[in-house]
């Protein structure tokens, strides 16, 4: 393991399996409000189930976006970013007022997800070599 100055081996390793959880979270534990929704927000189920089709693609663009940001800017700083994106569009959310408004909070709430996502896995690489790196990736 490399160096790593506040965070021991089993505190870095809950870290980046907390920030694999999250944005799995974000969807698994939504999917069952979806037929509650369309009643909740008078609208179509095409609509509610577009919320998670903009998850994904968000999700996939602030992998992209966000990982090349960590590495110009660090880890640290970009991964406060997407953290606390994430956690205010996921409290925002439970507030929408409109399917519209779900939509465009949802598409925020993602790309910081995918943040999380792009900078935990580059952390396993940052901070773990060999088998113990494959160790870790395959707990996370």
């Amino acid at each position: 393991m490399k160096q790593q100055r506040r965070l021991k081996k089993g505190g870095l390793i809950l870290l980046i399996t907390i920030l694999s959880m999250i944005p799995p979270l974000a969807t698994d534990l939504y999917m069952p409000a979806l037929p509650e929704l369309v009643t909740y927000f008078h609208t179509t189920t095409s609509m509610t189930s577009f919320t998670m089709t903009i998850f994904f693609i968000f999700m996939a663009l602030g992998t992209l976006i966000f990982g090349p940001l960590s590495d110009k800017y660090g880890r640290k700083p970009i991964l406060l970013i997407s953290t606390l994106l994430t956690m205010i569009c996921s409290f925002t959310c439970a507030f929408a007022p409109s399917i519209t408004f779900l939509i465009v909070i949802r598409a925020i709430q993602a790309l910081g997800a995918g943040g999380m996502i792009a900078i935990g896995s580059t952390l396993v690489k940052d901070s773990f070599e060999g088998s113990e790196m494959e160790k870790v990736l395959s707990i996370t």
